[in-house]
């Protein structure tokens, strides 16, 4: 009988416990989840940030708004760094054939001038076309 009873005993499946969690296993998830919560949105908070590099003076962006020096198609500006600034260049377009685009600095003081009937490419004694870097388009019509 007593063999009987350990045959009984080895066949007799008893279930195992389930492993639960720890409590500090589920406290470490729950600060790691915290944690890159707070990472993801100071992230995210911290690029919508205007960037100063691509900033422009009121005075640029108010001759922009005035859109006196225009013709009505093909006037643009663009941003270009130039002997370590930034500089703008206000393109009138194609109403006058022989106009000549004007280059305004950081602090909208005028520097020079493009193109015209003399196609001229010199500012501040170099050639601006290869020396100046193209940064973006501000505006364009």
């Amino acid at each position: 009988m007593k063999n009987a009873i350990l045959k009984f005993e080895n066949i007799l499946i008893i279930p195992k416990r389930k492993r639960t969690r720890s409590a500090n296993n589920i406290n470490r998830q729950v600060l790691t989840i915290a944690s890159i919560s707070v990472v993801l949105i100071l992230l995210l908070l911290s690029s919508c940030e205007k960037s100063k590099e691509f900033a422009v003076p009121e005075c640029i962006s108010s001759m922009i708004r005035d859109n006196s020096f225009a013709c009505p198609v093909g006037g643009s500006v663009d941003q270009y760094l130039f002997q370590g600034e930034d500089v703008y260049v206000f393109s009138p377009g194609y109403c006058v054939f022989d106009a000549q685009a004007i280059i305004y600095s950081h602090s909208c003081k005028v520097i020079g001038y493009l193109g015209g009937i003399a196609g001229n490419n010199i500012v501040n004694n170099v050639i601006f076309t290869k020396n100046a870097r193209f940064k973006k388009n501000l505006w364009k019509n």
